[in-house]
Parts: C-alpha cells; sequence; structure tokens
C-alpha cells in the first residue's frame, strides 16, 4: 500500500500545493490558468513528440488499447446521457453534459502523471492515444449532440464536422502530428532544438497539477443531489468498469496497456469541464462535480492502482 500511496500521493499534494498558492494569494486564478495554457500549448505538445518521435511507428498504435478505450467511453457516454434524458429528467443541451462528466477524464493532467511514474518510457503513448480518442472522437460527438436539439441528422453531422475541423487549432493535435512524422521519417532534431523540447516537456507534468488545484479554488459542493452523484459515479466506477469489459472484447497487447486504459478512465474528469457545462446551462452543477471527483479520485485511483498495477 505505501508503494501505490507513493504514486498517487504526490499528485494530490501537488494539486493542493496549487490550491494553497491561490487560496494564500501567492498566485491568482488567473495565474493558475496562465499556468494551464502553458502545460496546454506547450509542455504537453513537447511531451507527446518526445515520446511518438523516438519509436517506431509500429510501436505507437496499439488497436486493442484503442478500441477498449473509445468503446469503454461512448459506453459510458450513452449510458449517462440514458440516465439524464430519463430517470434525471434533464433536457438536451444541459443534458449532454452529463455523460460528457462521465466519459472523459483529466487524461493529461492526473492520468499521465500516475503513468509517467509507473511507465515513464511509455506515458506519452498512452497519452497521445488517449488525445486522440478524447479530440477526434468524444468532444466532437458531445458538441454535435448538445447543439443539435433539433434532431436532424444533417445537422448533426455537420456540426460534428464542423468540430473535427476546429482540431487544426489544437497544439497537443500538432503534437501528435509532428510526433508521428518524426517517427515515419526517423526525425533527429538540432541538439539545441531536441534540449529546448525536452525542457519544456520536462515542465509539463508539475505545472499540470499545480494549475488544476488553482483552477478548483472557489469551486464549491453545491446541489449534493442525483445528478452530481451520478456524474462522479459514472465518472470513477462506470467508466473504468466499462473500459475494462471492453478489454476482455479486444486484449490487450501487454498488461501495461491494460493498466493504462485503466487508470485513464479511473481519473476525475477534465479541468475545462465547467466551461463546457456554462455553456450549455449546467455551471454549477458541472464545477461542483469536478471538485466532488477531483476529491474521490484519490481513494479511487489508489484502488484502481492497487488491482491493476505492478507496483
Amino acid at each position: 500500500m505505501l508503494t501505490i500511496l507513493s504514486v498517487t500521493l504526490p499528485i494530490f499534494i501537488l494539486i493542493g500545493v496549487g490550491y494553497a498558492g491561490v487560496r494564500f494569494g501567492l498566485l491568482s486564478k488567473a495565474d493558475s490558468q496562465v499556468v494551464g495554457r502553458f502545460v496546454l500549448y506547450f509542455g504537453f505538445p513537447a511531451l507527446i513528440y518526445n515520446a511518438l518521435s523516438r519509436r517506431q511507428i509500429g510501436e505507437i498504435f496499439d488497436t486493442p488499447f484503442l478500441l477498449a478505450y473509445l468503446f469503454g467511453s461512448l459506453a459510458v457516454f450513452a449510458f449517462g446521457l440514458f440516465l439524464a434524458l430519463g430517470p434525471l429528467r434533464r433536457r438536451l443541451p444541459t443534458a449532454a453534459v452529463v455523460p460528457l462528466g462521465m466519459a472523459l477524464p483529466n487524461s493529461g493532467f492526473v492520468a499521465y502523471s500516475i503513468l509517467l511514474q509507473m511507465f515513464p518510457d511509455e506515458a506519452g503513448v498512452f497519452l497521445a492515444l488517449a488525445l486522440l480518442v478524447e479530440n477526434v472522437i468524444m468532444i466532437p460527438f458531445f458538441t454535435a449532440i448538445a447543439e443539435s436539439t433539433g434532431g436532424k441528422d444533417a445537422r448533426f453531422v455537420a456540426i460534428f464536422g464542423n468540430a473535427l475541423r476546429g482540431l487544426v487549432r489544437s497544439p497537443m493535435i500538432w503534437g501528435i502530428v509532428f510526433g508521428l512524422a518524426g517517427s515515419l521519417l526517423q526525425l533527429q532534431l538540432p541538439v539545441p532544438v531536441q534540449r529546448s523540447v525536452d525542457m519544456l516537456a520536462g515542465a509539463a507534468g508539475a505545472g499540470a497539477l499545480i494549475a488544476i488545484g488553482g483552477a478548483l479554488f472557489g469551486l464549491k459542493l453545491t446541489g449534493l443531489g442525483p445528478t452530481l452523484l451520478a456524474i462522479a459515479a459514472g465518472k470513477l466506477l462506470v467508466h473504468p468498469a466499462l473500459v475494462f469489459l471492453f478489454t476482455l472484447v479486444f486484449p490487450p497487447t501487454n498488461p501495461h496497456n491494460f493498466a493504462a486504459a485503466m487508470i485513464i478512465a479511473a481519473s476525475p474528469m477534465f479541468s475545462i469541464y465547467p466551461i463546457f457545462g456554462q455553456r450549455y446551462g449546467a455551471g454549477e452543477l458541472s464545477a461542483a462535480a469536478l471538485l466532488l471527483t477531483t476529491i474521490l479520485s484519490f481513494f479511487t485511483l489508489t484502488a484502481t492502482i492497487a488491482l491493476v498495477g505492478p507496483l
């Protein structure tokens, strides 16, 4: 147990440092947002590039991992949408915020920091594969459902296509593109450039966790009702359970892939979830869900690592 806690405790200590920094005035909320943007625009693209460009292309794409994570995420999204439209009695577009919180983990800020400690040579590859699923399929899928309230297929397809075209503005997608190109062409950057990329990549993990902590300050656990509890349970329990079921359908090529998929799925939802919630009329709910799920994830992630982590 001490070995497992040595993995999870540093993550939440750094989140606590970010929270305390804003709480005691050492940082402002705006400062933590700047740190988060630095990680998103510079740190993660650099580490993704390093992780992919240094591997053979055949070592990157693990089809069972991609399929298990994709179908597990789609399944929990469908489950959450059913709950939101049915028992929870919410209407679109607000209803779509419920399954989004269940299906999109914080794969970059939380899961990557854990995987980096467990599988340092493979963590960046797992992050890149998860980001492909989340950015190319899950977020456009959510956007299309949330905004096509008329229910017309043509409108759904058009919105989904627009969301995909928006990927050209994602720095992490460009990190994946350049990383794959580097792998295919076996490129080697000039030494000064590569050292700069390494420095940016090395700053990503700690900066991401500090940014999460700062973002959590000011959030409140309001409305502790069925919807909030359903989102938390769906994210921390149902999502990893469904990913596990699909790993039985698509057996991973090695145990590390299985452990990585489970840890990513068991992570709390992505840190900009309240922004999506506010856009679709569920700002307070999504903020409270982010806070509650992040707190509870210490226990669920520790349990998940105990079950699947080769420590």
